[in-house]
């Protein structure tokens, strides 16, 4: 059965939105919870299927799963074992690639169908086995991924892209890895501070996290923490997009960090929406004198986010003039 949104518009957006736990943060921090030798907790965790199929993997392999209340997970990976992970979930999501590091580094091997069911080059995963190999990481490509170690050996590892999920994936394996590694090019993504917080409060030894260079001391062993999801960056800018831009509209977004979005800020600003932020509260009202941007690019982070690219450029459709998108 085809599922669908019906949209009825022409009516204000007012009131009062709490930003929910990031999807981006929470998937790399469950499958570093992998690593943990007790149990780990999670709260505002988003209830979302990718978390759902996450879970049930991450079950598959012996992980003892608890959710006692909505955006609450516990993760005990004591009895964890080294299994072949199911195509027929791993082909489902491609944040599937995130267990490549954990489950490397606390058994040795992984072997995995492609996550979402991609072949190699049509969503290119060089970036994270190039990283892996760097580490020593023997690896084996046809219908699957098969990485094997017999030891992990921190180097100096020039990423190929500053991809997000690499950066993660190496974060993972390299904290377990013998000696030091230093990650030059790295992702600077809020989620990935956040991987690395949940992974220091664990016992891990990594500086530099919000940077281009990451410097990781490898560690015996990490210890389970209780740790909360940050807040979704992107849905905070989506919302107050959506509140810019329909008529009478008046929003208030709470639980969200207005510091990880400056240049998103920066390019409101120059479109003339009418928003205030006092803390972590954004205030955004209807804006309908909207001014042409003179170029709006993405880059990596601290720069403009790509997944906020498309929506902001309905702003774009609304202003007196010509506005360029890069």
């Amino acid at each position: 059965m085809k599922q669908k949104f019906v949209i009825t518009g022409q009516k204000p957006l007012v009131g009062k939105v709490t930003i929910s736990g990031s999807k981006n943060a929470a998937l790399p921090l469950l499958c570093a919870s992998l690593l943990a030798n007790t149990p780990v907790e999670l709260t505002n965790v988003p209830e979302i299927q990718d978390v759902n199929t996450l879970l049930e993997i991450m079950a598959y392999l012996g992980a003892k799963i608890e959710r006692p209340k909505k955006g609450v997970v516990r993760i005990d990976s004591s009895q964890l074992s080294a299994k072949e992970l199911p195509h027929e979930l791993v082909s489902r999501f491609r944040a599937s690639i995130l267990l490549l590091g954990p489950l490397l580094a606390r058994f040795g091997k992984v072997k995995m169908a492609y996550p979402g069911g991609c072949v190699l080059g049509k969503r290119p995963v060089f970036a994270h086995l190039e990283a892996l190999r760097c580490l020593g990481a023997m690896i084996k490509t046809n219908h699957y991924l098969q990485l094997s170690a017999p030891e992990l050996k921190g180097q100096r590892i020039i990423m190929k892209e500053t991809s997000v999920t690499a950066t993660e994936n190496l974060i993972m394996a390299a904290v377990l890895a013998k000696g030091k590694t230093e990650i030059v090019l790295a992702a600077a993504e809020p989620h990935v501070q956040d991987l690395c917080r949940f992974l220091n409060k664990m016992g891990a030894k990594i500086k530099g996290s919000g940077t281009h260079t990451l410097k990781i001391i490898g560690v015996k062993q990490l210890t389970g923490v209780k740790h909360r999801v940050i807040s979704d960056y992107l849905e905070l800018g989506t919302f107050a997009i959506a509140a810019a831009l329909v008529p009478q509209s008046k929003v208030s977004i709470h639980g969200g960090e207005p510091k990880d979005l400056e240049a998103f800020w920066n390019k409101f600003a120059e479109n003339g929406v009418n928003f205030t932020i006092k803390g972590k509260v954004v205030t955004v009202m209807h804006s309908p004198r909207l001014k042409p941007c003179q170029k709006l690019e993405t880059r990596v982070h601290p720069g403009f986010p790509t997944d906020l690219q498309a929506p902001f450029s309905i702003l774009f459709t609304q202003a007196n003039g010509v506005s360029k998108i890069f």
